[in-house]
């Protein structure tokens, strides 16, 4: 679990369990903005995450979105109940935030490009294999080899 403390804007804690990313509003500001509270949202629905950057004048934003959410720009930002605000003393948690979020939205996506590798059981590749043994496409040789790779 990974717990982060953002203070500009009000106070936000964020924090990344496995399933979760939780954001939790506390202070006047954010009271005031209405979005004083804790806000969850599973890390396999997140779909993107967008960190602008904070300068010595503004603040910079890190920006969750979901499916269903829209995205909210420009000054309207603070008070979207998916973004973050910081400091630019506090971008370098706001950026190993996105970090951890980034990857496991990539580890998502790859399990969801790469299937299974086999979606028969080996009881099935093993009746497969044998089948061919009897047609006399495999030889005992080949079939006790891809046996053992089965097994």
């Amino acid at each position: 679990m990974h717990t982060y403390e953002f203070k500009h804007g009000g106070k936000t804690t964020v924090t990344i369990d496995s399933d979760f990313i939780r954001i939790d509003r506390k202070g006047l500001f954010n009271k005031s903005s209405g979005l004083k509270g804790e806000k969850s949202l599973k890390l396999d629905m997140i779909t993107s995450v967008q960190l602008i950057p904070a300068s010595a004048i503004k603040g910079g934003f890190l920006q969750f979105s979901i499916p269903g959410s829209k995205d909210v720009k420009g000054i309207y930002m603070s008070a979207d109940e998916n973004t973050v605000m910081f400091s630019k003393k506090e971008q370098h948690m706001a950026e190993e935030v996105k970090g951890i979020v980034e990857g496991k939205i990539q580890r998502k996506e790859a399990a969801v490009s790469s299937p299974n590798s086999s979606s028969l059981s080996v009881a099935d590749e093993l009746k497969k294999l044998a089948e061919l043994k009897d047609a006399g496409i495999l030889s005992q040789e080949e079939f006790d080899a891809q046996k053992k790779l089965l097994l």
